[in-house]
């Protein structure tokens, strides 16, 4: 049996303003919500200022969790560091795991080299360095 096509996107984004705890809890829960609708999971970091966050699922999916997220008006995405096609979900278990990280943090994961990144995660067997990177944050590497 063939596997369904998995699709990913990878962004940056500023925040109009910075949000507080409940604010960020408010938005997780409805995110993690939808979400699980539609299959999609990922992982968000947030320092504050910026969101890097990696969505994963079935491409209409995504799309369609992507084009809402470009719609908020709790932020501005600055830029797509990665969407394409993926072989495997990396975050399999998580709607919407959320770390917050310094500002640091997401400069250097979102200036990775994503092109490379592309390519490995188009290769099955295969965890690229900035998936990597970005689940050592939840294992305490960050």
């Amino acid at each position: 049996m063939k596997n369904s096509p998995l699709h990913a996107v990878a962004y940056v984004s500023e925040v109009r303003r910075p949000m507080s705890v409940a604010e960020l809890d408010r938005l997780l829960v409805s995110a993690s919500a939808r979400n699980g609708q539609l299959s999609v999971t990922g992982a968000l970091l947030y320092d504050g200022r910026r969101f890097f966050q990696y969505i994963e699922g079935a491409p209409a999916n995504v799309r369609e969790t992507y084009d809402r997220i470009k719609q908020s008006s709790r932020h501005i995405v600055v830029a797509e560091v990665y969407n394409g096609p993926i072989t495997e979900r990396h975050f399999p278990d998580w709607q919407m795991a959320c770390r917050k990280v310094s500002s640091g943090s997401i400069v250097e994961i979102s200036a990775l080299r994503w092109d490379r990144t592309r390519l490995a995660l188009a290769a099955a067997g295969r965890k690229p360095e900035a998936i990597q990177r970005l689940l050592a944050f939840w294992d305490g590497a960050d």
